[in-house]
């Protein structure tokens, strides 16, 4: 499910988040542009929690997170502000997350259930944001699969261990 590439090599409209940049955390509120959907999705890969924010890095277990699709428009200031937030200078092609496109399967999202409607899952090609600094992982936790989303067992950040900043003060 999961091929990462360079950035330079696709153009996709969407990005999947898997911490802070979600909704309901921290920096969903940071988004420069707004999307034309969110919906749930699942990459595969394996989950650190660093902290008060999470690194995703290649594994195999699955990882529940979020597709933000955009009007082509909007996508260059979405992901020039995104690559400010997570430390990426795409010039150099490095830092502490690195940008690439990635595979993930979107699942149908509970909040549109109920009317029998729910759209099926579909595989999207996405940004994301890999975590870049393989020293500090032998340090952070390895969030573990636990709970069930869309028919699969998934690992997610926060997981009930984590620790969540409510204001960037608590970071």
């Amino acid at each position: 499910m999961m091929d990462p590439r360079p950035y330079e090599e696709a153009e996709p409209l969407a990005i999947f988040v898997y911490g802070t940049l979600k909704r309901e955390q921290l920096r969903g509120s940071l988004w420069p542009r707004p999307a034309i959907s969110i919906t749930p999705a699942i990459a595969v890969g394996t989950l650190y929690d660093l902290g008060s924010y999470p690194g995703l890095v290649e594994g195999d277990n699955l990882v529940l997170g979020e597709v933000w699709r955009f009007h082509p428009e909007d996508l260059q200031e979405t992901l020039v502000v995104l690559d400010r937030i997570e430390g990426f200078d795409p010039v150099k092609n490095m830092g502490e997350y690195v940008r690439r496109v990635i595979q993930v399967e979107t699942l149908a999202d509970p909040a549109s259930s109920g009317a029998g409607c729910e759209p099926p899952s579909q595989t999207v090609m996405t940004w994301t944001y890999f975590y870049n600094e393989p020293r500090r992982l032998a340090s952070a936790r390895r969030i573990e699969v636990w709970m069930e989303a869309g028919g699969h067992w998934v690992c997610q950040w926060p997981d009930p261990m984590s620790k969540v900043p409510r204001s960037f003060a608590e970071e």
